[in-house]
């Protein structure tokens, strides 16, 4: 029952890829694919997750990164997590991919009204930078502007459990500053997400998403256009 289910995802998908990839020639299109493996021990919450991102759709890979977040619960409502992840990133260019380390702090408050569930999340995150490809013409180091890129995200989110159906809405809207950058005179990005949770099973749930980046982010985010797939599991 569950391969079916899983078949029947996989075949929706590339549906929809075969027909967005049509009008997708530009590099202001991308197509993520994630993967979250979820455990809970008492008021821990782990998380291990791994994304593919792309630019053109599937003509690029624009990104790969695993994230590991651990997360505690105060109360039903109030949460501290701490996430740690490792990207590899295409560096336009030098044509060549780069590793980040991104290490991150997050404060989550929840509010909950009936099958309406909202969210506030706020979020101090620092990247590191390897500069070792980037070689000039000269021989010399071409180093970025900003390393480390510290960066403060405010997150808000909505989430509806439509009663007796497995499909839940859901949407997100987040603001990017760079708190280190003298130059910055405003919010780097805003971006918007709105998509739908099928739930699978008790443990399986899969997402479709549409993303929209107002700016780019900074010099490893490429994509204003973005369409989403995600397979989330919870361990026992």
């Amino acid at each position: 029952m569950k391969g079916r289910y899983i078949k029947q995802l996989l075949s929706i998908v590339l549906i929809i890829i075969s027909s967005v990839q049509l009008f997708s020639q530009d590099e202001q299109y991308g197509l993520w694919l994630n993967y979250q493996l979820d455990k809970k021990l008492k008021n821990w919450h782990f998380e291990l997750e791994s994304e593919l991102r792309t630019v053109y759709y599937l003509q690029l890979i624009e990104r790969g990164s695993i994230k590991l977040t651990s997360r505690y619960n105060f109360t039903k409502r109030l949460d501290l997590s701490a996430e740690y992840g490792l990207i590899n990133v295409l560096d336009v260019k030098y044509d060549n991919y780069q590793i980040r380390h991104r290490f991150a702090l997050e404060l989550g408050y929840t509010l909950k009204f009936g099958d309406l569930k909202f969210g506030i999340k706020e979020k101090f995150r620092l990247t590191t930078k390897d500069e070792s490809k980037r070689i000039d013409e000269d021989g010399t180091i071409d180093t970025y502007r900003l390393n480390p890129e510290i960066t403060w995200v405010n997150g808000l989110n909505f989430e509806y459990n439509i009663p007796k159906s497995k499909i839940s809405p859901f949407g997100q809207m987040s603001t990017y500053y760079t708190i280190n950058d003298d130059e910055n005179s405003g919010f780097e990005n805003i971006r918007y997400k709105l998509g739908i949770d099928y739930k699978i099973n008790k443990r399986s749930n899969a997402n479709m998403y549409f993303l929209y980046n107002s700016h780019q982010e900074s010099d490893d985010n490429y994509g204003k256009y973005i369409l989403g797939f995600g397979f989330r599991q919870t361990l026992k």
